[in-house]
């Protein structure tokens, strides 16, 4: 993948000089994004030669990139 990719920052605040590591914006909407197709089974045929999960974790970013940018378009 060539392009950056925005993580929408860290889910917990930062206090002082130092820095929460953890998980972001985009693992939290990613996060999201899998209990419901995990929920609604898809992706279960797997693609292109993929097994079911690689399928749901590929779709799950790609849900939550796209929530990204729809929250980077009407935040500004």
């Amino acid at each position: 993948m060539d392009k950056e990719i925005k993580d929408g920052g860290g889910l917990f605040p930062s206090y002082g000089d130092e820095k929460v590591k953890g998980a972001t914006l985009r693992d939290y909407f990613a996060a999201a994004a899998l209990q419901g197709m995990l929920a609604a089974n898809a992706g279960a045929n797997g693609l292109n030669g993929k097994n079911v999960d690689q399928v749901i974790a590929e779709e799950s970013y790609k849900s939550a990139d796209a929530m990204l940018a729809e929250r980077e378009k009407r935040n500004g």
